[in-house]
């Protein structure tokens, strides 16, 4: 396999190209560094001396095995043929304050990890909501949002088995029916603490200073966004 494989013919930019979920998988055994991007993967791995071999724990012949099948398995997992989605592209609309979006689209292709960031408040669930629904300047923010860089059929809306997001949403539930105050008075005891008080008052200004909407010191842990 590792004579035969055309992965290894392929240069480490062609192979992230093709396959953008591999970045992980060839930084685990550093074939991702920058360096000369015209070398193929078989001329990486031929390049390497049995004693750099054994330090990254790299077997060529077990390597292309294995990338080879968690090339499989994503695929299979990201989905095959007609229902692939290789790309989703927001198109703007206007933020909660009625303004006009600042960008012209924003495109995910598939195989991309995208983290979506901000305060509470800031909108990043809406976006969500947004691209779940397929919205198509139906939602309160009046995006757009394409498949594949065409407007979607209907099944992408109402269909289950194609809905394009799975979310996993937080459990507050163990941290009981604590106040703000009363959770970091909690953990400043776990970690022995000098002086709780002023650093719990520095924790709760700080917080309020970055979050979207403000919160008291009695409220409420679990009302609070995660």
């Amino acid at each position: 396999m590792y004579e035969s494989c055309e992965l290894l013919d392929l240069t480490v930019p062609e192979l992230l190209a093709r396959y953008p979920f591999l970045d992980s998988f060839l930084d685990s055994f550093h074939l991702a560094e920058s360096g000369d991007r015209s070398v193929t993967l078989r001329q990486r791995l031929d390049s390497l001396d049995e004693e750099t071999l054994e330090d990254r724990a790299l077997d060529p012949a077990q390597f292309i095995q294995n990338m080879t099948e968690y090339i499989r398995q994503m695929n299979e997992f990201l989905g095959e043929g007609e229902s692939l989605v290789e790309s989703v592209t927001i198109l703007p609309g206007t933020d909660k304050s009625g303004r006009a979006e600042a960008f012209d689209r924003l495109d995910i292709r598939r195989g991309e990890i995208v983290c979506i960031v901000g305060p509470t408040g800031s909108g990043k669930s809406r976006l969500l909501g947004d691209i779940e629904w397929v919205a198509q300047q139906d939602t309160p923010t009046g995006r757009r949002i394409l498949i594949n860089d065409e407007v979607p059929e209907t099944r992408w809306r109402f269909s289950a088995a194609d809905k394009l997001v799975a979310q996993l949403s937080q459990n507050m539930n163990f941290v009981m029916d604590l106040t703000v105050r009363e959770f970091l008075e909690l953990h400043a005891e776990s970690r022995l603490v000098a002086d709780p008080q002023a650093v719990i008052e520095r924790i709760i200004a700080e917080a309020n200073r970055l979050a979207g909407e403000k919160f008291a010191p009695d409220t409420p842990v679990t009302s609070l966004s995660g």
